[in-house]
């Protein structure tokens, strides 16, 4: 139960409350179809339809009926699940429908594909319903594995193959999404990734880790022109984009997305030997820094258009068990861009519902009884 305290401007809550409190905003945001409805655009300017943020809401909902266990958050969690797998997300039986923007895929790279297959095969076990796996086991197993490079294809939601997501985070999330279905398709994949991952992580002297997965120069196993061009396109981006600030600044945006899915990684392959690594205690050091903290707030997606604070606070309690700081930046990310009341928590930035959706990354916090306090 909340503890009641004597500043009335504020009110301290477990990451158990927090859920369940988002959950029942949620309910009153849902849609008729299941759905959610999402800022048209993303940070990006795409034009989004609700898949992330619906299966954002779907992990929610899940987690508040294990917390609580009122059947109340079944019913929404099966509306949500049921607009998922419908036709009209996956038009063609393939991949999701995730986005309507000139010139990109609509598929969203493999991260939009992510975010529905981690939803789905975590609430296909509340919800008794084996149709939710199986579609997220469909979706994951149409995506080429290229053993080469140790990164998987995008596949557009006609079922066309196309290059790799050269995104180190699209692929850190896909990774960890696949990391839930037991075939040894997936399994084996992702454990090649984890094999690999040091060398494609390739960070900056800091512990800062590069937008793009590092990848070779040449891929001497493909036929594919258009492959190999992409591939190489990729190392020499990747190379140049060392030198410039802007990068810097993105790769700060993202360290703690990029985090919180390694942290899921090793929650879900806590033997593998990439974590004893010198390279994961760079990268998770450098968050603790005043410096880092200093620098991600000057940038423009941090707490605002990302739940940074959540990401980081995972990661921190995964990787160093470290709940004093975590419980700070859990604490930085709800004052910021969200407001309270005595029914409900959301988000007070322009695109709310999907942000509030964002909580659901909370439920992989390693101890749901910690407390933080939140501004009213």
């Amino acid at each position: 139960m909340s503890k009641p305290v004597t500043d009335t401007t504020s009110e301290t809550l477990t990451i158990s409350e927090l859920l369940e409190r988002s959950a029942q905003t949620g309910i009153e945001l849902q849609c008729d179809d299941g759905s959610f409805p999402q800022h048209e655009t993303s940070y990006y300017d795409d034009r989004q339809l609700p898949v992330r943020a619906t299966s954002q809401w779907l992990r929610i909902f899940v987690e508040a009926y294990s917390i609580s266990g009122d059947t109340k958050y079944l019913h929404h969690a099966n509306e949500a699940a049921s607009y998922l797998i419908s036709d009209a997300v996956r038009p063609h039986g393939y991949t999701f429908h995730c986005r309507n923007s000139s010139g990109k895929d609509k598929c969203n790279g493999v991260y939009g594909q992510a975010m529905p297959v981690w939803a789905l095969t975590t609430a296909a076990e509340y919800l008794n319903r084996n149709e939710l796996y199986d579609v997220a086991e469909d979706v994951a197993m149409c995506h080429p594995y290229d053993d080469y490079l140790s990164l998987w294809h995008r596949v557009e939601i006609t079922g066309d193959v196309l290059t790799i997501d050269r995104t180190l985070n699209h692929q850190l999330a896909f990774a960890g999404a696949i990391s839930t279905i037991d075939t040894k398709k997936c399994q084996r994949s992702v454990i090649d990734f984890l094999d690999n991952l040091e060398s494609m992580l390739a960070p900056r002297s800091d512990g800062i880790i590069r937008h793009f997965a590092r990848t070779p120069f040449i891929h001497k196993k493909s036929t594919n022109i258009r492959h190999k061009v992409a591939i190489l396109r990729n190392r020499v981006l990747f190379e140049a984009y060392r030198y410039l600030p802007s990068a810097r600044n993105k790769e700060i945006s993202y360290q703690a997305a990029n985090l919180f899915w390694l942290a899921y990684l090793k929650k879900q392959f806590p033997g593998h030997e990439f974590w004893d690594t010198e390279m994961v205690n760079r990268i998770t050091e450098i968050v603790q820094t005043n410096k880092f903290h200093t620098d991600v707030k000057q940038t423009d997606m941090a707490f605002t258009a990302s739940p940074t604070g959540f990401y980081i606070a995972v990661a921190l309690g995964i990787f160093n068990e470290d709940y004093q700081n975590a419980a700070r930046w859990i604490t930085e990310q709800l004052n910021r861009t969200f407001k309270l009341d005595t029914e409900s928590l959301i988000a007070d930035v322009s695109d709310h519902v999907k942000m509030t959706s964002n909580i659901c990354y909370l439920a992989e916090f390693s101890d749901m009884d910690l407390e933080v306090t939140v501004a009213k």
